[in-house]
């Protein structure tokens, strides 16, 4: 999954964060949802696919 920071407030880009990981996990709910920590969309990719390993990248983080 590669996703692309910008200079936005944090709340942006983690709603864009969100929208990618919806793609990602096939999940569109997430494309809704509201999030106030990163942790919990970390959460998201670690528990998609458990026995499957995952490559993040954040450019610009």
């Amino acid at each position: 999954m590669y996703f692309l920071a910008t200079e936005e407030m944090e709340t942006g880009n983690m709603k864009r964060f969100s929208n990618t990981l919806a793609e990602y996990v096939k999940q569109d709910y997430l494309k809704n949802a509201s999030f106030s920590d990163w942790e919990d969309l970390f959460k998201i990719i670690a528990t998609y696919k458990p026995d499957t390993k995952k490559v993040l990248i954040i450019d610009e983080f």
